[in-house]
């Protein structure tokens, strides 16, 4: 699952979407509701004045909602165009920071950061094609306010005029005029932001959707030393499998009995990494039945699986964490001693007790 695409975009969600989220979220949403609640006195307030203020105020306000409506179908959709294009970012960079050591060896380091200059490009522009495309909508929301402001002040004036509305309704118009429709412009702008929440909670909520392997496997390896010489301890039948619809694996099948010892040997890219992986069930198959002492790795537990399986990576990863307790990882009940003798099985006993903590 943890395919490079896949560190990207978790890597995006948690460094770009949840940061977005975590700072503006409750923030807009209450500024909504008090929006909300503010546009809606001003209108009960204009019918309170005269019903005729108040039908032109809430005409205008169907005009708003008009106009901010299709803004936000609109930046919706683009909102989910800049996350992809940031998850594509992130990819780059993380593939071009973890091979930076090996462009660098090679003098490489105009040709491979092209990639990633290009990127960056794809990102500015995009931000910039946002930024330009939202604008009209933006000014086509004050253009609604003014000249909804306008027209209900010459209403206002005209009321006045043919003696409808008195003189402190005329001057307490005067002084809230220019608030009436402030609430739903700014609910309006804050919406904006709620649309980039709104497509970063689905990125997330996608994260999360992810369906877990199946672990439900009820039956139980049996011990290798049960199986006789010439017994398969490892058999993949029919064995096909594609990390997306297309197949990097096609109808393999072999097998390894037990005291064998087998190498997988072929040119880079070739699958024998994929091989290995489908063994510990990193992925599942597609078609086929890959056999670990005559079960179906499938119909057995994870945890029992591992048990029977040891593995050496092609890239060994530390964790921030003494290198007894990365020792001791697979196996936290191992004794002193037991991590001992397997840091002294793997050459490296004598240069860990020659350093500073030992």
């Amino acid at each position: 699952y943890f395919t490079e695409g896949n560190i990207g975009r978790i890597s995006s969600i948690l460094s770009t979407d949840m940061v977005f989220i975590e700072e503006n979220c409750m923030g807009v949403l209450s500024e909504l509701v008090s929006f909300i609640i503010s546009q809606a006195l001003m209108i009960q307030m204009m019918f309170f004045m005269d019903f005729r203020l108040g039908l032109l105020s809430l005409f205008i306000l169907l005009v708003f909602f008009v106009v901010g409506n299709l803004m936000l179908r609109y930046t919706m959709d683009h909102s989910r165009k800049k996350q992809e294009y940031s998850e594509s970012l992130t990819n780059e960079v993380l593939d071009f920071a973890e091979g930076i050591g090996i462009i660098k060896s090679y003098n490489l380091l105009g040709e491979n950061s092209k990639k990633l200059t290009d990127e960056f490009e794809k990102n500015c522009q995009e931000s910039i094609a946002f930024e330009v495309d939202y604008t009209p909508w933006s000014r086509a929301l004050h253009l609604t306010y003014g000249i909804g402001t306008a027209l209900v002040l010459l209403l206002c004036a005209y009321l006045f005029h043919l003696e409808l509305i008195s003189n402190v309704y005329m001057v307490g118009m005067a002084l809230f005029l220019f608030d009436l429709f402030n609430a739903v412009k700014s609910y309006y702008s804050q919406m904006a932001r709620l649309t980039v929440t709104s497509a970063s909670l689905d990125r997330i909520e996608a994260l999360f959707l992810e369906e877990e392997m199946p672990d439900n496997g009820k039956e139980k390896l049996p011990d290798a030393s049960s199986l006789s010489g010439n017994e398969a301890a490892i058999e993949y039948d029919d064995v096909t499998f594609g990390y997306t619809e297309k197949d990097v694996l096609k109808h393999v099948s072999f097998k390894v009995n037990s005291g064998e010892m087998c190498a997988l040997v072929g040119p880079s890219g070739g699958g024998k990494s994929t091989i290995a992986s489908l063994l510990a069930r990193f992925w599942d198959i597609g078609d086929g039945k890959i056999l670990v002492n005559g079960k179906d790795i499938r119909n057995v537990p994870m945890g029992d699986l591992m048990d029977h399986i040891s593995m050496v990576f092609q890239r060994v990863y530390l964790f921030q964490d003494t290198i007894y307790n990365n020792i001791s990882m697979a196996r936290p009940d191992a004794s002193k001693e037991e991590v001992y003798e397997a840091a002294r099985k793997a050459r490296c006993y004598d240069f860990i007790m020659a350093l500073p903590d030992g």
